[in-house]
C-alpha cells in the first residue's frame, strides 16, 4: 500500500485538502489547484510549503515536489500546509522574473480578503493569519510613517503576529509579571525598607501555602478554570459533522469548514496551535474518535504542574535576634525631587481582555467595579 500525505493548501480564507502519494506530479497538484479556483488559471501564482522549522520552501518543478515528500516523510509528517502567493503586475509591461526594469514592476502580494465577511455578520474574534501580514504592515506604515516602517524592517513578524509565532503563548491576556506584582505589594512598598521586605516575604509564603492547599480539593485532571472552559467548548459544538481523512486528521464542517490534525496538535482556526489547548473544533473531532481529552491539553495546564509551582515553600523568618531599629534607620526620607503635577498612579493598567471582577456597592447597590467608599452615585 503507497504511503499518502496530505497537503493543506491555502489560498485566502480557503483551504483545498488533497491526497498526495508517491505517483502523484507536481502537475497533478497544479491541476487540483485550477479546477477548485478557476480563477487562477488566468494568474501566476507561487506555491510555498513548511515543513516544521524549514519555511518558505519553494515548488515549482517535480524536483521540488519529490524533496517535499522526502522532507515530510524524514519528520513523520501526515500533514503539510502549502500557501499560494499571487504575483501581479502594477502597471503594462511583460512579467520578469528578475529585477522589474521599464514600466513593468512585479510583486509577490498575498491575498488580502476575507471572504468570511460576505457569510457571517456576527461580532466574534477573527485570528491573524499569514494571509494578513502584508495588509497589518501597510496599514501600520499608513499610520506610524517613516518611524514604523524603520521598526517593521528590522522586527520580524514573529515578534508582533500570533500566525507566525511557534511558541506557546497559552493564551495569557493579562499585563506583565512586573506590573502586576508591583499592584499586588502596593501596602507593602510604602513601609520602610525592613519592614517592606519583611511584608512581601510573608505575603509571598502566605499565597503560596493557600494556593497550594487549594489544590489538595481539585480531581479533576486540569485547573478548574481550563476545565470549565473545555466544558463550554462540549456546548458549542452545537450539530457540527465530522468527516475523518485517516486516523488523524478531520474535516469539521463548521462555518467555514476547518481541518483538525489531533497528531500535531493543530487546527487551521490556530486557535490550538496558540493557546496549546483543544479549539472547539478539536473538542468535536476529539469526542468523535472517543480518546481521552486530557492526552490532548499541555501538561502546563494539569493541576499536577499547579501543584508542582507551589511545592516549594518558603521558610518563615523569626524576628527574635534581629538587630533592634531606631526611628532615625526606620524613617528614610524620600529623594529631593520636584513633583510632577497630579496624583501619582498606584493602580495598574488593564490589558485588553482581561476580565474584571464587579462587585456590589452597599451604598447604591449597583453591581459595578467601585465600593462605598469610592462610590459617586447621588444620594436619595
Amino acid at each position: 500500500m503507497e504511503s499518502s500525505i496530505l497537503l493543506l493548501c491555502k489560498y485566502g480564507s480557503f483551504t483545498l485538502v488533497v491526497k498526495v502519494a508517491t505517483s502523484f506530479r507536481f502537475e497533478d497538484f497544479v491541476g487540483s489547484i485550477h479546477r477548485k479556483w478557476n480563477e487562477l488559471v488566468s494568474r501566476r501564482f507561487n506555491l510555498l510549503y513548511v515543513v516544521f522549522e524549514h519555511r518558505n520552501c519553494v515548488l515549482e518543478n517535480d524536483d521540488d515536489f519529490d524533496n517535499m515528500l522526502a522532507l515530510a516523510t524524514a519528520y513523520g509528517v501526515s500533514c503539510v500546509e502549502v500557501c499560494i502567493c499571487v504575483e501581479e503586475i502594477q502597471s503594462s509591461g511583460c512579467f520578469d522574473h528578475g529585477n522589474s526594469s521599464g514600466n513593468g514592476e512585479c510583486r509577490t502580494v498575498q491575498i488580502l480578503e476575507d471572504p468570511l465577511e460576505k457569510f457571517c455578520h456576527r461580532n466574534e474574534t477573527k485570528w491573524l493569519s499569514a494571509d494578513w501580514a502584508s495588509l497589518i504592515t501597510h496599514e501600520l506604515c499608513e499610520v506610524g510613517g517613516e518611524k514604523a516602517k524603520e521598526f517593521i524592517s528590522f522586527v520580524s513578524y514573529d515578534h508582533w503576529a500570533n500566525a507566525y509565532f511557534f511558541g506557546k503563548r497559552y493564551g495569557e491576556m493579562s499585563s506583565n509579571a512586573v506590573e502586576s506584582f508591583n499592584s499586588w505589594i502596593r501596602e507593602a512598598r510604602k513601609m520602610p525598607i525592613l519592614q517592606c521586605v519583611d511584608e512581601i516575604r510573608v505575603q509571598i509564603m502566605r499565597q503560596m501555602y493557600e494556593r497550594k492547599w487549594l489544590s489538595r480539593k481539585w480531581c479533576s485532571v486540569v485547573c478548574p478554570e481550563m476545565d470549565l472552559l473545555l466544558k463550554n467548548r462540549f456546548d458549542k459544538r452545537k450539530t457540527w459533522h465530522v468527516y475523518g481523512s485517516n486516523d488523524e486528521v478531520f474535516e469539521v464542517s463548521s462555518f467555514p469548514a476547518v481541518v483538525v490534525d489531533i497528531r500535531n496538535k493543530s487546527c487551521t482556526c490556530c486557535r490550538w496551535d496558540i493557546h496549546s489547548f483543544p479549539c472547539v473544533h478539536a473538542v468535536t473531532a476529539l469526542q468523535k474518535i472517543g480518546v481521552d481529552m486530557s492526552q490532548y491539553i499541555d501538561p502546563l495546564y494539569t493541576i499536577e504542574a499547579f501543584r508542582m509551582s507551589y511545592d516549594c515553600p518558603i521558610n518563615p523568618v523569626p524576628s527574635l535576634g534581629a538587630p533592634e531599629v531606631t526611628k532615625e534607620t526606620a524613617i528614610i526620607l524620600p529623594p529631593k525631587t520636584r513633583r510632577p503635577r497630579g496624583r501619582p498612579k498606584v493602580a495598574r493598567i488593564r490589558s485588553r481582555g482581561e476580565k474584571v471582577r464587579q462587585i456590589r456597592c452597599s451604598r447604591c447597590q449597583k453591581l459595578e467595579r467601585h465600593n462605598r467608599k469610592s462610590c459617586k452615585e447621588p444620594c436619595d
